[in-house]
């Protein structure tokens, strides 16, 4: 593994590879398969995350780990 990726619904970023936007908040299967299918990372993890919300209570997130 020389690249891992965190993907979130919680969160927006570049690609690390190529610069277009990942909004994992707007199209979380889209952002995790740029990275498959354009950039040939794996999956290591898909599962949910709890963080805390705007309001300070707890917020359920869907998160994915990627590498290379």
């Amino acid at each position: 593994m020389t690249e891992i990726v965190y993907i979130s619904t919680n969160l927006g970023t570049s690609c690390k590879e190529c610069e277009q936007w990942i909004d994992g908040s707007q199209d979380f299967e889209g952002s995790v398969n740029h990275y498959l299918i354009e950039h040939s990372y794996k999956i290591e993890h898909i599962g949910s995350e709890t963080i805390d919300g705007p309001d300070g209570k707890p917020w359920l997130t869907t998160v994915a780990v990627l590498s290379k």
